[in-house]
């Protein structure tokens, strides 16, 4: 049989990303009826043919970062003509707008970004599982024997790996002790309670940022909101006692948050200072790991009332320094205005 031409190749490409874009909007779709409708655009194609190259795109994604479909599993050693079109036709597809992708404690936000919620296997069993239509992201074929990567940390690299769990239908990454010993010193309130089984409301997230095909920066994140991050009204009523050293007591107007809100844009911006560019793990280490105030660029109390907030544009990481300047005077200086002030 002839290679196969480049409209062929357009044709198949096409029809693979329609179906993944259908399997990543929770749609139904069935393959038989999409074999049956290409085997009329291609010359002379079986079906074997077909299922064999929507395999080999399994595998053009899966080299590049990308979710592919669960059910057509990767098949190496695909035409040089077939990894051009099916990048061509990527640019096209917009791949982001089939994230964010979401299965039990994980979320992958983008092809370079995913985050998982930490649980007891995280603190005591130097590991956790990764759904099997996951394994993408760490350019992982769950058939495949198991394979080491990189995770860094400030720094320094620790070696994990990924294998498949055949039981479980799933992917288990596995750290080794020195990893574990980090996670351990960054927060050790929350080994505490998982060693004792008590009861975690908010667990902290592990944010995965691809560096290449096999190194990940590793972050950690705490979605609990500090006292500090709730921008108060700066008008209390009149204290009830006045004497130095002795209680007091406020009336003031506090604006409800969201902790999701905070979470999704510590996964989008990540902890620096977006006035002073401080980031409080690489000053102060393990204790100041994780640690960021929340800004919002629309102030709450604007409107008064109830509002729809977008964290890629509407939320900010600062510092408790340069967050305390932007409200100081009533006037919420804009970011602009506050880089400007510390430049002087």
């Amino acid at each position: 049989m002839a290679d196969w031409s480049i409209d062929e190749v357009r044709a198949i490409v096409r029809d693979y990303l329609d179906m993944l874009r259908a399997e990543s909007n929770g749609e139904n779709y069935v393959k038989a009826h999409h074999r049956r409708e290409l085997l009329k655009l291609l010359n002379g194609r079986s079906e074997g043919a077909i299922e064999r190259k929507h395999q080999n795109i399994s595998a053009v994604l899966l080299k590049h970062g990308y979710a592919y479909i669960n059910g057509y599993k990767p098949l190496s050693e695909f035409q040089g003509l077939l990894e051009e079109v099916v990048l061509e036709e990527l640019g096209g597809f917009a791949m982001d707008s089939t994230y964010p992708m979401m299965s039990h404690s994980w979320v992958i936000s983008s092809a370079n970004l995913a985050t998982k919620e930490m649980d007891k296997s995280s603190f005591l069993h130097h590991g956790t599982g990764v759904p099997r239509n996951f394994a993408f992201f760490f350019n992982f074929d769950p058939s495949m024997e198991s394979r080491e990567i990189n995770l860094t940390h400030r720094g320094a690299e620790y070696t994990a790996t990924l294998t498949p769990d055949v039981v479980n239908t799933r992917t288990r990454l596995l750290w080794r002790s020195d990893f574990s010993q980090v996670i351990a010193d960054t927060l050790p309130s929350y080994l505490e309670k998982f060693s004792r089984d008590l009861p975690v409301t908010a667990p902290p997230h592990l944010k995965f940022l691809k560096d290449g095909q096999n190194s990940f920066e590793v972050t950690f994140i705490v979605p609990i909101e500090d006292e500090s991050d709730k921008e108060l009204d700066d008008a209390p009523s009149q204290p009830l006692i006045r004497r130095e050293g002795a209680k007091k007591t406020y009336q003031a107007t506090r604006y409800e948050r969201n902790p999701k809100n905070r979470l999704e844009a510590i996964r989008v911006h990540g902890t620096r200072c977006a006035v002073c560019e401080m980031d409080f793990g690489e000053r102060y280490g393990i204790w100041g790991e994780g640690f960021i105030e929340i800004h919002h660029l629309n102030p709450l109390a604007d409107t008064g009332e109830e509002q729809e907030i977008d964290p890629t544009t509407d939320l900010v990481p600062v510092c408790p320094n340069c967050h305390r300047m932007i409200h100081r005077h009533g006037d919420v200086l804009s970011l602009m205005a506050a880089k400007a002030l510390l430049r002087r």
